[in-house]
C-alpha cells in the first residue's frame, strides 16, 4: 500500500500523493503500551517483508506515523497519574520508533482517548479528560487526538453525553470540559 500510494506510477514525483500513512491503532493500557507489538511489527517488516528494500527505494520505511488508542489510569482521578500514564506509554512507543529508524521522528495519532464515568463518576471523567487532553495538546510527538465517543451506550459510559438529544440534561460534566480544553490554543 505504501509503495502504491507514495511511489509507484510516478507518485513519488507528485506532491498530491505524498500523504501521511499511519498504522492501524495500537491499544495502550496501563500495563501494556503496545511497544512490544510495534517492535514485532518492525521486526517482521524488516525480516519477512520488504521494509528495508522500501527504505532503500523510497528513503523511508512504510510507516509515517503510529495510530494509538490510549486507555490509561481508568480508575484514577489524579491528574498526575493520568498524565504520567500517557507519557510513559508515548515514551515506550517513541523509543521503538527511534531505535528502528533513528533520526526520523514519527508522530503518534491518538484516534481514541477516553475514560469511563462508570469507574470514577461523571466529575472524575471530566477531570481525567481535562488532564489527558491538556497533556497531549502540549505533546509535539502527538499529531492528533480524538475523544473516544460522543454518547454513552448501555453498559459503557465513555461518552460526553448520556443520550442523543438536544436536552442539556444529557450533557455530562465532561462535555463542557471537552469544549473548554478544545477551545484553548
Amino acid at each position: 500500500m505504501y509503495l502504491a500510494t507514495k511511489h509507484d506510477a510516478g507518485h513519488d514525483s507528485d506532491p498530491a500523493w505524498q500523504v501521511t500513512l499511519v498504522s492501524g491503532p495500537l491499544l495502550s493500557l496501563d500495563d501494556n503500551p503496545a511497544d512490544t507489538y510495534l517492535s514485532d511489527t518492525w521486526w517482521y517488516g524488516r525480516n519477512q517483508l520488504a521494509w528495508d528494500w522500501t527504505h532503500q527505494t523510497t528513503g523511508s520505511y512504510p510507516l509515517d506515523g503510529v495510530g494509538y488508542h490510549v486507555y490509561v489510569a481508568q480508575g484514577s482521578t489524579d491528574a498526575a497519574t493520568v498524565t504520567s500514564g500517557i507519557a510513559a506509554n508515548l515514551e515506550a512507543v517513541e523509543s521503538v520508533m527511534d531505535a528502528e529508524d533513528p533520526g526520523n521522528p514519527r508522530q503518534v495519532w491518538i484516534s481514541e482517548l477516553g475514560w469511563t464515568s462508570d469507574y470514577v463518576g461523571m466529575d472524575g471523567q471530566a477531570d481525567d479528560l481535562e488532564a489527558g487532553l491538556t497533556y497531549v495538546k502540549g505533546e509535539t510527538r502527538v499529531a492528533l487526538t480524538s475523544w473516544f465517543c460522543l454518547l454513552d451506550w448501555p453498559g459503557a459510559s465513555y461518552g460526553l453525553l448520556t443520550a442523543a438529544n438536544d436536552d442539556p440534561a444529557s450533557e455530562k460534566p465532561a462535555w463542557s470540559r471537552f469544549q473548554a480544553v478544545a477551545a484553548e490554543p
